[in-house]
């Protein structure tokens, strides 16, 4: 191309100067020829987007190629039966996919795989090097398929923002977007030296790793499109589809098929051995096998109860009525839930909660829908399988995705003293304030939409299937809880604050502590022996009951059929100074280690006293 705008120039030139035509005249035309059409907006009126229209594609394989030449050199490999050209990874990862040779492939030749599940509008814009575009987007481990990010699963589903050309994300996503226009949707495949090559990330991404991201770009700078659905299922294999008994895999779900898992976890078995224990013995599943027994839990009335429960050390409890009057009670079936929100996303967890020393491949997280895992749960439940994997739908923000739910329960219950929203406003207030706010400047009501965006939060939806276990610890934070059944049971154990040395916390340091390594229903003694000096309390929680549980209490669940729960997490005046301590802390660490970086680029000189004045205003 380059040499032929030589020759075109100079051939111009010879013309203008033969005809004896004006200099000016030929400054013109040549830039008239030069010209390119503008990159935002597409001529094309084809149905598929011409952001690929200098590519040329393979008529046998459909893959596609940035110019003729690279196209005649795959053609000597290309077979329409396969994608030969493509490594063994590449071509295993094609294979999940339901009949690839049906939608487009664009192979760049940085090696980046795009599969455009959905094609663009005709005339849709397409990004330029310099766009802001917003997307939707799921990260997952190529091989494995764990996810470990994503934009719809958090909060309340807000799309990212990437301006190309900043290098802001890995190559190979902002590639990815790149080759998609306004409305279109690709399953992008990244080889390892368009991630995070051989160095990866923590525990999560794992060096040398190839990533699938799933792109929907919405956004391209200012036209934008409504989102679709975060699954199509005629795409990917039956992501919703019902689980089968005759599909000779034990009654897994299809979405499960190609995803490896680790070996069942000891928690599983203890409860499955406890579980047949009792039932040999006649026992009730309360009966813990523990040399000071089970304790019971004080069971009351909403109207027995004598003021507000504030959460004092002492005070655990399980309430009858709490939940039974909540419109949830009768709209949150799990057929109805699959009828109106089963194609929502959602993430399920082969253990919980997860531990800051555990990586990805320890305890591996997978997205699906609600209807797939709630299909996944009854499918367990059915069929009695020991050797299905037993997935945790917990931590589901269902109340942001979903705000018409919020109308169903009472996340505020007259019972509970909770004084959420005003500590977290202070909180936000005095941040904002810290870091250059003036009061003047909408400071209140930043704080305030703040402080609802992380109350709203605080309330969870967490689905289960029968044998789902939440392994034993406190919540942190310094936080309540309530926990509320919908549908099904759960049996809970839990261990009071004095109990803690006793458990063997963990010391992993002060976010790890809040955990601990006994297994309630599967002690071991010689393992740890001060174990027996700790008082067990243990509950099966009905549907339409509510365990109050305070500050430092340590609980252990797991679920006896399918069940759906709502938790909240909340502070009241007996553990508010308790989380403004905490929260104060956290922001004085924050801050020194802002300094000390500061500090190592020779600009200590310079922040002493700024820093001086900022921990003043945090104390």
């Amino acid at each position: 191309k380059l040499i032929f705008s030589y020759f075109s120039a100079l051939t111009l030139y010879i013309l203008f100067i033969s005809l004896n035509l004006p200099t000016p005249l030929y400054i013109f035309f040549f830039f008239l020829m030069i010209r390119r059409p503008p990159r935002s907006t597409l001529s094309s009126s084809s149905a598929a987007s011409d952001v690929y229209k200098r590519q040329v594609r393979c008529p046998r394989c459909g893959a596609t190629f940035p110019n003729p030449m690279l196209r005649r050199a795959h053609a000597s490999s290309c077979s329409s039966d396969s994608r030969s050209t493509f490594s063994p990874e590449v071509q295993a990862w094609l294979e999940r996919w339901n009949h690839p040779h049906e939608h487009r492939l664009v192979h760049c030749t940085s090696g980046l795989v795009l599969l455009v599940i959905r094609e663009p509008v005709a005339g849709a814009v397409t990004p330029h090097p310099e766009s802001e575009v917003q997307v939707h987007y799921s990260g997952k481990l190529a091989d494995s398929q764990y996810w470990f990010d994503g934009s719809r699963v958090k909060g309340d589903s807000t799309p990212f923002t990437i301006r190309l050309g900043t290098n802001a994300v890995v190559p190979g996503f902002e590639q990815a977007v790149a080759n998609l226009a306004l409305g279109a949707r690709g399953v992008a495949y990244l080889p390892a030296m368009l991630a995070y090559g051989d160095v990866g990330v923590g525990r999560t991404i794992p060096a040398g790793c190839a990533l699938e991201f799933d792109i929907e770009v919405v956004r391209v700078d200012e036209t934008m499109v409504s989102a679709g659905p975060a699954f199509i299922p005629d795409v990917h294999r039956a992501l919703t589809e019902s689980c089968s008994e005759s599909d000779g895999s034990d009654g897994r779900p299809p979405w499960l098929h190609g995803i490896l898992l680790p070996g069942p976890p000891s928690e599983l078995q203890s409860f499955l051995q406890h579980k047949q224990y009792c039932a040999t013995n006649h026992l009730a599943l309360t009966n813990l096998r523990h040399p000071n027994g089970s304790n019971p839990f004080r069971r009351v009335r909403c109207c027995e109860y004598q003021g507000k429960w504030k959460g004092r050390p002492g005070d655990a409890m399980v309430v009858t009525d709490m939940a039974s009057d909540w419109a949830a009670s009768d709209q949150w079936s799990l057929e109805a839930l699959v009828r109106r929100y089963g194609e929502l996303p959602v993430l399920c967890k082969f253990r919980a909660p997860i531990l800051g020393t555990e990586g990805l491949h320890d305890v591996p997280v997978i997205e699906t829908s609600l209807g797939g895992y709630i299909q996944y749960a009854q499918a367990v439940e059915r069929t009695g399988s020991d050797t299905l994997p037993r997935l945790y739908l917990n931590g589901w923000t269902a109340f942001s995705q979903c705000p018409d739910l919020q109308a169903q329960v009472n996340a505020r219950p007259p019972l509970v003293e909770d004084c959420s929203l005003e500590i977290l406003r202070a909180m936000e207030e005095a941040k904002l304030s810290l870091f250059g706010h003036a009061p003047g400047d909408g400071l209140r009501e930043r704080a305030l939409d703040l402080a609802q965006t992380a109350d709203l939060e605080l309330t969870k939806v967490f689905v289960a299937c029968v044998g789902s276990c939440t392994r034993l610890h406190f919540d942190n934070g310094a936080a309540h809880a309530w926990l509320s059944m919908v549908r099904g049971t759960k049996l809970f154990v839990c261990f009071a604050p004095s109990d803690t040395p006793y458990l063997y916390p963990s010391s992993q340091g002060a976010d790890e502590e809040c955990h601990s390594p006994i297994d309630p229903l599967a002690p071991d003694f010689d393992t740890y022996p001060e174990y027996r000096h700790a008082r067990p309390h243990a509950v099966v929680l009905e549907a339409g009951e509510t365990i109050l549980v305070p500050a430092g209490w340590w609980h252990f669940a797991v679920s006896l059929d399918t069940s759906v729960t709502v938790m909240r997490n909340f502070w009241s005046s007996s553990n508010m100074e308790a989380y403004v301590h905490a929260q104060s802390l956290k922001l004085k660490q924050s801050i020194d280690r802002v300094k000390e970086k500061m500090e190592q680029s020779g600009l200590g000189h310079l922040v002493n006293e700024v820093f001086r004045s900022v921990h003043q205003k945090v104390q």
